[in-house]
């Protein structure tokens, strides 16, 4: 590498080792396991799979696996 570029690519090093250690202190701050947000998204990420896990018909849970899993593939 030229000195030149050296120089700019230790610059983007500490920049992104910075950027780290920022959103490590945000995440702290803000968004910890003690914030109310952190479980709304958590019991919404986590609740529907348990009812859904208690309510699936279990007589046709291959055809509706495989109807999820088609539906996607097919729209992602």
């Amino acid at each position: 590498m030229t000195p030149k570029q050296e120089k700019f690519f230790q610059k983007l090093v500490s920049l992104q080792e910075e950027l780290a250690s920022q959103s490590m202190e945000y995440w702290n701050l803000y968004s910890h396991l003690g914030t109310w947000q952190f479980w709304t998204v958590t019991v919404l990420l986590v609740g529907p799979l348990i009812l859904v896990f208690f309510k699936i018909d279990r007589e046709h849970i291959f055809q509706i696996g495989f109807f999820g899993f088609a539906v996607h593939i097919l729209f992602a």
